[in-house]
Order: C-alpha cells, then structure tokens, then sequence
C-alpha cells in the first residue's frame, strides 16, 4: 500500500516564476519523476518548492549572511510585493485526493501559513498527518544537490542524534523531564530551606560570640568589689539607674563611665589643652582687629563726627583744585567753612559769567586764555619752589634761561600774550582777576583754618581707615577667657600715638604667651570634644566633683550585676547554638540524600534512553552494508560500508580501517553513493509505508560512474518507494533511468525541465 505522493505541484511568485502566471508541474502520482535538462533551468527550483510545501524551510537557505540582521524567505520571491504560494494535490493511502498549500505573507515578514483542504494546521499537524519530521526529511527523504554530504559531514555525536530522533520517544522523555524538573525544584527547596537554617545557625553562634566576649570583658572588671553610689542625685543616667536597664549591653553602660574617669583624671591637662588652644587662636587673629578694640574710644569719636569728616575730605580735594585756579562751587564745603552768604552768591554770579563770555570766545581765544591762566598756575608753583629753596630764583622754569628779574619777565610775557587777543579776552581776564581775588581774600584762608582745626581728627580718620569698621565683640570675649580685661588706649577723645599701640601690641601678645604651658599629655581633637561635652553636659563647665575611683567602684557594680545574668544568656544560647547545628546538619543529610536518589533515577531513565537510541541507530547496520556495497560496486577494498554504533557516536566504517571514517577515505562519488545508501536504510527501517511515500534526489547520478549509476537504477526499482524525483543534467542517464523503471513495469513521468523554464518566463 502507498503512502502520501504528489499528483501535481503549483508553484507562484517564486524564483523565476512570476506571481500572476502559476506554474502548474504534474506528477500524475508516478513511481519515477525525471527532470531532466542542463542545469540552471530550474530542476533545483522544484526540489526547493517542495521541501518549502512539506517543511516550512529550505535546509541550504543560509539567513545569517548579512554583517547584520538576517535574510528571510522574501528574497526569493519574483515580485517582493507580493505573497509566495506553493500548493499540491496529494494522493494518499486511501486512493483519495487532499490539497495541500503554503503560503508566506509579505504583509508578515513573509511568515509560514499551511493549509490541509482548506484548513490552517500547524506544521507539527502536517508532520503528524504525514507520519514524518525534519530529520526524516533531511536523511530519509531528500537529498539536495548542495548537501548531498552535509550529514556525512556532522560530528559522530550529531549523526547518531540525527538517527536516533527519527524515531522520538516521548514518554521516555517526558519523564525524564519531569524527574528533572522534581530534581530542581527539590534542589531549590533545599537551597532555601539550608540558606533559612543556616541564617538561624549563624544567629544563635553570633549570640553565643557576643556574650563570650562581654562575659570576657565583664570578668575583667570584677577583679574588685563593687559599690552602687549615686554619682549625679539630680540627674539621671542609665548607669545610676537603681535597677540597670537589661536592654542595653555592659559595654553600652560603662562607656560614660569610662569616659567620665578619663575627663576627671585628665582634668588638669584638658584646661591646658584648652588654654593653649585658646591661645593659639587669639595670636592668629588679625591686627586690625586688635588696632579696633585699642581705638574703641576714637573710633566711636569718628564716627561721631562723620559728617565734618567727610567735610574735611571735601575741602581739601577741593582746596587743591582751587589752587590750580580751578574755580568750582561746592555750596556743602562753603557752608561748612564759614564762607558767607553774599561771599557765595558773589561767586556764583562770576561763574556764570564767566561760563557766558567764554562761550563768546573764538577757539583762538579760548587757547590764549587757557595758557594765561595755565602760566599763572605755572608761576605759583615756581613761587612755592623757590621759597623752599628747590630751584634757583632767577632761572626761567621752562627755557632756563636766566634772568636779572623774573618777575619782570613773567609780567612783559603776560602783557604780550593779552594784546594779541585783547578785545576779545579782556571781559575775560576781568572776570577771572575778580574770582581769583574772591577766593584768595574769601574762601581759600577759610577752608585752610577749617583743616588745620581738623587736622587731628583727618590724620586719625586715615590712619585707622583699615579697622574702624571691624568687630571686636568676639575678641573681648576671648581675651577674658584669658582674665585679660582691657586692652584700649590711654589717649583722650581724637589724638593718637603709633607708638602707643605697638607697645601695647607687643606686651599683649607676650601676656598672651605666657598662658601656654607645655602639656604633660596631648589630647587629640576627638577627646578634646569630647570632654568638652561632659565638662559642660556632666559639670555645667565647673570643675569636675568626682574622683576616678567612684567611677571605677561604679563599673565594678554594674559588671557584678552583669555576670550573674550573662552566665544564664550563655548557657541559653550554647544550647541554641548545638540545637540549629544539629537541624541544619540533618536536613542537609536527608536532603542529600533524596537528591542523589533522584540523582540516580535520572541518570537511569537516561542510561536507557540511550541504549534506546543505540539501538535504533543499530537497526540501519545491515541494510546500509547491502546498499552501500550495491551502489559502490567499483570499491576495491569491500562490498559494503559499516556502520559501528557507540554510546555518543555513530562512525561510517570501511572494511580495512578500522576507527577511520568513511568520509576521509571515499572519494566524492563514493561519497555521494554512500548518501544515497543511507537514505535508502533510513527509509527502509523507519519510513512510514502509509506516511510520506516519496524520495528525493537532486542530480545524485553527476559524480557516479557508469557501473555504480546502473546499480543504482536497478536498486531504486527494487525499493518498493510509492514515488522517486530525480534530477539528472546528462540525456543518456535520463534515458538509463526511464528504461531501467519501464522495464520493472513502473510508471514513469519525465519533465524537460528547460522547456518548462521557457514557456514560465516568456
């Protein structure tokens, strides 16, 4: 009875084949199909569109070949906007018809659909219905003409894998998935329960440690008898309690203690640790800041007396405008001299007038009166000089020239320069004899009088300039710390003397120094802070009331009262401590214990899974020696191909090397031979009669001698198979195939493939 064979095969949108004109192929259910032709005309497109309608997937269609991403069936469609669909009529055991369809979606990725008369089923359904799978496929069904040796080529572990999963156990498999799966999670029970008892373990010997080592520390400080004195009657501390607090460990209540004995024993050298500090800080501070406290007195004097010294800074900028004949009119500066009302309006009239006539003036004028006035500046201060005894008297200031008498010549330059521009300067130099006479007679001795009657007050201004503003509150402070009470001048209201202050400085700072003792123990910063809190938390920073061996008596109490409670804890805790190790170790035994049961149930299952598999990899031994010696009939060393079966391996021996693989000794031919002859035991042990009836073989006559290609031709007629497709470039071996099948009375069907590439793509 024959299985599933093909009747016809429709072929669209793929390859050379367009999408609107469908290449329909008939097989007309024959035991031979031969294509026929030279190649390139689409004998390999077939194959192809076969294996495609029964797997899904072309076995040599590489996808990775991209540096990324990957390629997809798509590429092989004529038209990419359009979907690729292969379909057959298949005659099945039953002499009935069922139509079968693939069809990859572009709108998807060219994603698979399959359809059994109309039906969508998924490929593990078509497998089923066909009583096949990729294995059985790939070995017993197909050969293709570019992996023709690609299962020769696999690892002996991968071969046997390959045979053996033609005939899957699933039983067998299901349990020993499920023994593994029994196994892990028991494992990871385990896990946690021995993680959960250890943590308990680890607590109860962490307990026992701690208490060690306070009964280790308690037993130290019991070397005395103890008392149990209130040491602060208006305080209460967790040490003085009457009853100790059992929630807090010995070392938590004697670390006051222990810190308060040390402050009383180092009493005298924390205050020189303080002193010294203290010290330290007040020779770094800024004498500025000491020049401030020293002038308290004239300080608050200037301050005081702000405004008239800010007068006094305005008068004498402007006094030295003024005696650059600079005339401006400062109204606050008049007022604050002395300078009268019809003095000031006198002024400012002769300005203004002065402003008008100028704005008169050509720039020619502008240029003499300005040098006029400039020479008059000019020889006042050559007037100064001279007085002073700087320069010689009768020597020109600007040519050196000598002469009898200067004054003279400075007066005959000057009437020289008023009769070049006289009529337009003489409104001019009238105005200006006037304001210089003004402000000679009436402002200038006054704003003199008023600074030199502030002079005192100006020189002190400027001389404390850097510290009047500074704060000196700070400063006092510590000085007093010190018992230093004062520091501060002994002159009155706005004098002031350097000297003064840099004796005073200098003794102060001695003063200063000389409360630095050398310490006998330095404390660092940590205790020194420390003992600063308990001087102010513990004695309100007075000197400390107790001495260290009431401290001492203290913490021999509390560690009496401790170590009667403590011995109790421990032996608790010892006894928690054997009770979790003893849970943890049995647990661990009978978990141990129930994981190697499982351990070696397992490795049973697969023990026998594997003997399972040996034996049906063993079962292809016999037929492959027959069909192999059929087919290589010009092997000079042997009839036939040996297939030795090991526990991880399946080795292709030849008969004169043992322990060699056929692969590297066959040549291509012999090779490809020994494909089809493991093909044809394949099929012949495992193959379904009534499940997928069909062999394939893309071209296997190309590197096959004469003798070996007619052994061939005979031993196919011979197999019994419901349906052969052929493929063959050579007419003569085309022939040889279609009589030696004619002459066994088996129906044949043959295919000029390059006619049928034409009439697709014309």
């Amino acid at each position: 009875m024959a299985g599933y064979t093909i009747k016809q095969i429709t072929i669209q949108n793929f390859k050379y084949i367009p999408s609107n004109r469908p290449l329909t192929v008939p097989f007309k259910a024959s035991n031979i199909v031969i294509l026929s032709g030279q190649n390139g005309y689409g004998k390999t497109t077939l194959f192809d569109a076969v294996e495609l309608l029964f797997c899904g997937d072309i076995k040599h269609f590489y996808d990775n070949l991209l540096n990324r991403g990957s390629e997809s069936i798509g590429i092989l469609a004529n038209d990419p906007a359009e979907d690729i669909d292969i379909s057959a009529i298949i005659d099945t055991p039953d002499k009935e018809k069922v139509h079968i369809k693939r069809r990859f979606l572009k709108d998807r990725g060219y994603e698979s659909q399959v359809f059994w008369n109309e039906k969508e089923i998924t490929q593990d359904q078509l497998f089923q219905l066909l009583k096949t799978n990729y294995n059985m496929f790939n070995i017993g069904t197909y050969i293709s003409q570019s992996e023709s040796l690609d299962f020769l080529q696999n690892k002996y572990k991968n071969r046997k894998d390959q045979v053996s999963s033609l005939l899957e156990n699933p039983e067998i498999i299901k349990k020993i998935e499920l023994l593994k799966t029994v196994q892990a999670q028991i494992k990871s029970r385990s896990d946690k329960e021995v993680a959960a008892l250890t943590t308990v373990k680890n607590a109860a010997n962490d307990q026992v440690m701690r208490l060690e080592n306070q009964v280790k520390n308690i037993e130290a400080s019991t070397t005395l008898a103890g008392e149990n004195k209130r040491l602060f009657p208006d305080r209460e501390y967790d040490f003085d309690l009457v009853r100790l607090d059992s929630g807090k460990t010995y070392g938590e209540l004697v670390l006051p203690l222990k810190q308060l004995e040390s402050f009383v024993r180092n009493y005298e050298e924390y205050l020189k640790n303080i002193r010294n500090a203290h010290a330290e800080k007040l020779l770094g501070v800024s004498i500025n800041i000491y020049m401030a406290l020293f002038y308290t007195s004239q300080i608050t004097i200037l301050k005081e007396k702000a405004t008239i010294i800010e007068m006094a800074s305005k008068s004498k900028h402007l006094l030295g405008k003024l005696k650059q004949r600079e005339w401006n009119f400062e109204q606050a500066v008049f007022n604050a001299v002395g300078v009268t009302e019809v003095i000031v309006q006198e002024i400012k009239i002769l300005l203004q007038e002065k402003q008008n006539e100028q704005q008169k003036l050509t720039e020619s004028d502008r240029v003499v009166l300005s040098l006029i006035n400039t020479r008059q500046s000019l020889i006042d201060q050559f007037n100064n000089a001279t007085q002073q005894g700087t320069i010689e008297k009768e020597v020109c200031p600007l040519c050196g020239t000598k002469f009898a008498e200067i004054n003279e010549a400075f007066a005959e330059t000057e009437k020289i320069l008023k009769r070049v521009h006289e009529d337009a300067i003489q409104r001019s130099n009238e105005i200006e004899d006037k304001l210089v006479k003004l402000f000679n007679m009436h402002v200038i001795p006054l704003i003199e009088l008023f600074l030199v009657d502030n002079h005192n007050l100006i020189e002190l201004n400027d001389y404390l300039s850097s510290c009047k503003n500074l704060f000196t509150d700070q400063l006092i402070q510590d000085l007093k710390r010190l018992g230093i009470d004062s520091f501060s001048s002994r002159l009155i209201e706005a004098e002031f003397n350097d000297d003064e202050f840099k004796t005073a400085f200098t003794a102060l700072q001695n003063k200063i120094k000389q409360n630095q003792q050398p310490p006998k123990v330095v404390l660092s910063e940590a205790q020194i802070e420390l003992f600063k809190s308990i001087h102010y938390n513990y004695y309100h920073n007075q000197p400390p009331i107790h001495s260290g061996e009431q401290f001492q008596a203290k913490r021999q109490y509390i560690a009496q009262s401790y170590m009667n409670e403590f011995s109790l804890k421990l032996s608790e805790a010892r006894r928690n401590n054997e009770n979790a190790e003893f849970a943890l170790q049995q647990y661990i035994d009978k978990s141990s214990e129930l994981q190697e049961s499982i351990k070696t149930l397992v490795k049973k299952y697969e023990d026998s899974y594997k003997e399972y598999q040996s034996l049906l990899a063993d079962a292809i031994r016999v037929p492959l020696m027959i069909f192999s010696g059929k087919i290589i009939q010009n092997y000079p060393l042997g009839l036939g191909i040996k297939a030795i079966i090991r526990t991880n391996q399946l080795v292709f021996e030849t008969s004169d090397k043992e322990g060699v693989d056929a692969y590297n000794i066959l040549s291509t031919g012999q090779l490809n031979g020994l494909a089809i002859a493991i093909l044809l035991s394949v099929r012949n042990v495992y193959g379904y009669p009534d499940g997928l009836d069909i062999i394939m073989i893309d071209d296997p006559l190309q590197t096959i001698d004469e003798i070996s290609a007619i052994s061939l031709a005979d031993l196919l007629t011979q197999q019994n198979i419901g349906q052969i497709i052929l493929s063959t470039h050579e007419d003569q071996k085309a022939r040889l195939l279609r009589f030696k099948f004619q002459q066994a009375d088996l129906s044949v069907c043959e295919h000029n493939m390059q006619q049928i590439y034409f009439s697709a793509v014309q």
